[in-house]
């Protein structure tokens, strides 16, 4: 049976998306972001899941792993990732970026090799000053 886009946390929608659901479907979740924590992230975003051949050994479900997690281990059921999430989609939602993908305020990797350059440089310097003592008049430098 072909999936409905849109599964709620009911018995029916449960019952249905643990029948209707194949290996290798994958299975979107949209989170809503506290913007007082992440005051430069975006409302929603969305996690993608993809379901596995594994079987959950207490329900005998169909078992997911998240889409970013490269072991491909089932570490969760279908029907409990439903329950967690509460509404469980099956297309990709429009206009969402993806949780586990870079952030817009994100620095590239050459900013931060440069800041990080800087700030050594920095460190080294004032770490030379320091070093750099006036000789008394009429002594010798000594070099320990």
């Amino acid at each position: 049976m072909a999936l409905k886009s849109e599964y709620n946390a009911t018995r029916g929608d449960l019952k249905r998306l643990v029948k209707d659901v194949r290996p290798g479907d994958r299975l979107y979740v949209v989170h809503n972001i506290a913007r007082n924590l992440a005051r430069y992230e975006a409302n929603k975003l969305y996690s993608e899941y993809i379901v596995t051949s594994k079987r959950a050994i207490a329900s005998g479900q169909l078992t997911v792993c998240s889409a970013s997690d490269p072991s491909g281990q089932g570490v969760e059921s279908v029907g409990g990732l439903l329950s967690r999430e509460r509404t469980v989609y099956t297309q990709l939602p429009a206009g969402i970026r993806d949780m586990a993908g870079r952030g817009p305020q994100v620095a590239t990797d050459q900013q931060v090799g440069n800041a990080a350059t800087r700030a050594m440089n920095r460190a080294l310097e004032e770490d030379r000053a320091s070093r750099r003592q006036p000789v008394a008049a009429g002594k010798k430098s000594r070099w320990w």
